[in-house]
This record gives structure tokens, C-alpha cells and sequence, in this order.
């Protein structure tokens, strides 16, 4: 839906080289992220934000 590739475009905008190598090696996501549940982009919001404050429009998303 609209209101989930919003979701994946914000976190790719937020996510650098290295979050995406980390990602991909210690978590096990696959990019370019398709057609992930919100469940699975919550957990990479919540992985970010152990490493530094998320921008406010990706927080929302998972305290919504």
C-alpha cells in the first residue's frame, strides 16, 4: 500500500551504507526491502534506533 512504501522510503532516506551492511548480515533483510509486514519495518526502526535517534516521522510509525 501508499502507506507502507512511505514507511520503506523513510527508512531508506534515513539508512546509510553501513546500517544496510549491518542489516543485511546481523538481521537478515534483503534490499531493496519489498513487500516487508509493518511488523518487519518496525523491527528495522527499532535496530536503528538502538544505534542513534530516529527522526521523528519513522518514531511515529511505530508508536502509532
Amino acid at each position: 500500500s501508499g502507506m507502507m512504501q512511505d514507511f520503506v522510503n523513510e527508512l531508506m532516506l534515513f539508512l546509510n551504507e553501513e546500517d544496510i551492511a549491518e542489516l543485511t548480515d546481523k538481521a537478515g533483510i534483503r534490499f531493496p526491502i519489498t513487500d516487508l509486514p509493518y511488523e518487519d519495518l518496525c523491527y528495522i526502526s527499532c535496530w536503528m534506533g538502538m544505534k542513534r535517534k530516529l527522526p521523528d516521522s519513522i518514531h511515529n510509525r511505530n508508536v502509532a
